[in-house]
């Protein structure tokens, strides 16, 4: 006989700063009204991009960037080497040979209710279809041999990337070419003379 249980409200408010330790885990929490703290627009006068890669101001679609290939050796322990052979794009298309174009990027091991998605923290290139990417912990369950993965691209946000990895230069949400200081104020001299009593 399963037991019935029932949903209990505990905490309204943002979970952030998740970490695990042993067989505990460790959030920080904020009150819902922490939102008003934010410093508003949102979209930031920076260089780098304001999107999130596959986002509706990014315009790209995750299901064009997909990759799949076949798990052949992994390295248990941090960090976790994972080795692919057989890369391929879902739908076809060109084969990246580039070290580090999955690196930022995510992995998907599993199917259905196992799935489960992991951040690439490093990719090597690809030589022949074959890679190694590195995860930041070991995924659970482990993958086994001869299973297929799905991998995306990573973007760290820079205009050369978006425009030449991606060539999305049209929805970069940066502004790439603004100065680093600003022009119109003259910049003070920190250097002080020391005077005599």
């Amino acid at each position: 006989m399963r037991r019935a249980y029932s949903p209990l409200l505990v905490y309204t408010g943002e979970a952030s700063g998740f970490s695990v330790s042993g067989s505990k885990c460790r959030v920080r929490l904020s009150p819902g009204g922490r939102v008003f703290e934010r410093n508003l627009p949102r979209f930031l006068v920076q260089a780098g991009c304001n999107f999130c890669l596959f986002s509706d101001g990014c315009g790209l679609a995750r299901d064009a960037w997909q990759f799949q290939a076949t798990v052949s050796f992994y390295a248990v322990g941090y960090p976790f080497a994972l080795m692919l052979t057989g890369l391929a794009k879902t739908g076809g298309g060109a084969i990246p040979s580039a070290a580090q174009w999955f690196g930022g990027g995510e992995i998907e091991i599993g199917v259905g209710a196992n799935a489960r998605r992991l951040p690439v923290l490093q990719s090597s290139g690809v030589s022949g279809g074959a890679l190694t990417v590195t995860l930041g912990r070991d995924p659970f369950p482990l993958p086994v041999a001869a299973e297929t993965v799905k991998l995306w691209p990573g973007c760290d946000g820079g205009f050369i990337t978006c425009a030449v990895k991606f060539g999305n230069r049209g929805n970069f949400g940066g502004h790439p070419f603004m100065p680093v200081g600003n022009p119109s104020l003259i910049k003070l001299s920190t250097a002080v003379a020391g005077g005599k009593k």
